[in-house]
């Protein structure tokens, strides 16, 4: 290990920024969501302000990357979507505009308050209409709220 640092080092000071530019074919590990820096930052372990960067950071991702990530596997790959919502759990898509939220609890909270004209005068009824069938099956206790609610 230390010797590919030093070489990494050389390659700096001699103006070549990759190893591969020299031959050296080197497998670092990607990250997924957090480098680990950010998982550091995030757990506070180098301070406030740090953990503050590393946050909006990772929200961008999350906010910009993610979503057209995601709508990429759905309609070129659905065993790996499949693959991460085995491991993050399920988005759920608002049925009136589409924006992502991993509580179905959210979705209802974001239909009700939203207050524009796609969501302004949604009944109960008719998100129960628009949702997917899967939805009941995945959140059952959320479900039967929306179920047993005349009306928000």
């Amino acid at each position: 290990m230390y010797r590919y640092v030093l070489t990494y080092l050389l390659l700096v000071l001699l103006g070549t920024t990759t190893m591969q530019e020299c031959g050296y074919s080197v497998m670092a590990k990607q990250r997924a969501l957090l480098t680990e820096t950010e998982r550091r930052q995030i757990a506070g372990e180098e301070g406030s302000n740090k953990k503050y960067q590393a946050t909006s950071r990772v929200r961008r991702r999350i906010d910009e990357e993610l979503p057209e990530d995601l709508d990429i596997l759905r309609r070129h790959n659905q065993d790996l979507l499949t693959e991460f919502y085995d491991v993050a759990g399920p988005i759920f898509y608002c049925p009136v505009c589409g924006d992502p939220f991993v509580e179905l609890s959210n979705v209802i909270k974001h239909t009700t308050s939203t207050g524009d004209e796609a969501h302004k005068d949604l009944s109960t009824e008719q998100l129960k209409q628009m949702s997917p069938d899967w939805w009941k099956a995945e959140a059952p206790e959320e479900w039967e709220t929306l179920e047993n609610s005349a009306n928000w």
